[in-house]
């Protein structure tokens, strides 16, 4: 159905890929919102029927899901503005906060959902159940399934962390709706008393794998706002391209800075190019035209320095601390020596860092009054 709308709104005009991703974006949040709802009223007039706590705390999960696909598609809309004044490299993490507070509400939800399941184990009540309630609870099952593969399919295709996180929503609704569905046949053959905390269990069941699904995304999402590393095969699809080129005998500080909605900066340092300035405008090109990606490149100039003499005492001096890279490069008066140290994580991490600022320092101003340290911290 996804496709077919996509298909009938595109078919006299060429969208881009970036156009064609905030499109699939807002169709699957407003065919989202649509079901969601219809989700509720049916849900809850089947808990209403059957007097089950379990299914009705289940129809207002989906109306928190109507609402969190709501904040989905105003995070994605405001991620598609460019730069601008206040923030020059544009709006796409919004994408990424819109993302956090979808996951802290299915948090919340389950949350609730687990206070209502212990009422109901504590004061259990008598469960009613018709064909009807059935009809209504496996559609139920059928529409969150449809909903998961589409918004799956898509989140994929486009790299949209959002509809990523309303897929793993959406197949944890099926789930909790199944359990429900299963509990509240069993809990309507039995008494009040058994049937009525069978139901109220079964539902905190459903609360815990909903505050999981929420944990889940949540974590995903503080990962790529931490800076999460990016994808390894693009990774080693751009280092290929820099390496494909004459001239550079190595390749310093790669890094892809991710800002959201596709919009990614690569920077690195080039070192010992015979000829930077067309290699350069020939990578940023390359890398570009593949990936639409921006580059930013420096050139370095190594220079010699008495770099064995300062592994060995950074080794002798600066203990549990792994000197993972070293070079040299040259400024007007001085000559500055670029550092990489590896630690283990610890508590203690300001002062650990301090201490081989310091270490270091005194380290290189012994050998040579010259040197001057720059040093990159990273956590084993």
């Amino acid at each position: 159905m996804i496709e077919r709308i996509i298909k009938f709104v595109t078919r006299k005009k060429n969208y881009s890929d970036r156009r064609l991703k905030g499109l699939y974006s807002n169709v699957c949040g407003i065919v989202g919102i649509i079901l969601n709802i219809f989700l509720f009223i049916i849900k809850l007039i089947a808990g209403l029927l059957t007097n089950s706590i379990s299914i009705i705390s289940d129809a207002f999960n989906n109306i928190s899901d109507a609402i969190t696909v709501f904040v989905n598609m105003f995070g994605v809309f405001v991620s598609k503005f460019g730069a601008g004044e206040h923030h020059p490299f544009g709006h796409g993490r919004m994408e990424w906060l819109t993302g956090l507070i979808t996951s802290i509400l299915v948090i919340i939800t389950g949350v609730t959902l687990v206070k209502e399941s212990f009422k109901s184990i504590i004061y259990p009540e008598t469960i009613n159940f018709n064909v009807a309630v059935l009809i209504i609870l496996i559609i139920s099952i059928l529409l969150k399934l449809y909903m998961y593969k589409y918004n799956k399919k898509i989140g994929d295709k486009y790299n949209l962390i959002s509809l990523k996180a309303t897929a793993q929503d959406c197949i944890g609704d099926s789930i909790s709706t199944m359990v429900i569905l299963i509990s509240t046949i069993f809990s309507s053959l039995m008494t009040t008393q058994i049937g009525g905390r069978i139901n109220g269990i079964c539902g905190l069941i459903v609360s815990l794998l909903i505050i999981k699904t929420g944990y889940d995304t949540l974590k995903e999402i503080t990962d790529r706002i931490l800076g999460k590393k990016v994808n390894k095969e693009i990774y080693d699809e751009i280092l290929n391209i820099f390496k494909g080129f004459d001239g550079i005998t190595a390749i310093k500080d790669l890094m892809i800075h991710d800002y959201g909605y596709n919009n990614l900066i690569i920077t690195a340092k080039i070192i010992e190019n015979k000829n930077l300035e067309s290699t350069v405008e020939e990578i940023t090109y390359q890398i570009y035209q593949k990936y639409g990606y921006k580059v930013i490149i420096e050139e370095c100039k190594t220079t010699e320095f008495e770099k064995e003499k300062i592994k060995d005492l950074i080794s002798e001096q600066l203990y549990n601390i792994d000197l993972e890279d070293i070079y040299a490069v040259k400024s007007l008066n001085n000559i500055d020596v670029y550092i990489t140290l590896k630690y283990k994580s610890n508590w203690r991490v300001e002062d650990i860092q301090e201490f081989c600022i310091k270490k270091t320092t005194e380290i290189l101003k012994n050998i040579n009054n010259k040197y001057r340290p720059i040093i990159n911290f990273k956590i084993l």
